[in-house]
């Protein structure tokens, strides 16, 4: 069964430039004609999730075509790998807390 052409003419992208979408009966999707996403029509429901969608702008080289970040990239050159930098003295994330008295604990202010 195919798309309801009154439907069809009502359909657009869910990103933000809300363009009208292409439908290939034969692939059962709909391809944006702005960013080119390819959405799945799935039992003759559109599924217009930009988290389903296939291509576009991510794909074509975009931050999100990367995939998460590498890592071991970022590591010292040093070969410390997985060691952290000791915050700062006082601060709310040094042992102790902003509160903590050098020398003593805190209840002896």
């Amino acid at each position: 069964m195919a798309l309801d052409p009154q439907l069809l003419e009502i359909l657009a992208c869910p990103d933000t430039h809300h363009a009208p979408l292409d439908y290939d009966p034969a692939a059962q999707t709909l391809t944006c004609t702005e960013c080119a996403r390819i959405f799945d029509v799935r039992d003759d429901v559109p599924v217009l999730l930009l988290d389903e969608a296939r291509g576009g702008p991510a794909a074509a080289g975009g931050p999100a075509a990367a995939g998460p970040a590498d890592v071991s990239a970022a590591a010292p050159a040093s070969g410390a790998q997985g060691s952290a930098v000791a915050p700062a003295a006082g601060s709310a994330l040094a042992p102790g807390g902003p509160d903590a008295v050098p020398g003593g604990s805190a209840d002896q202010r």
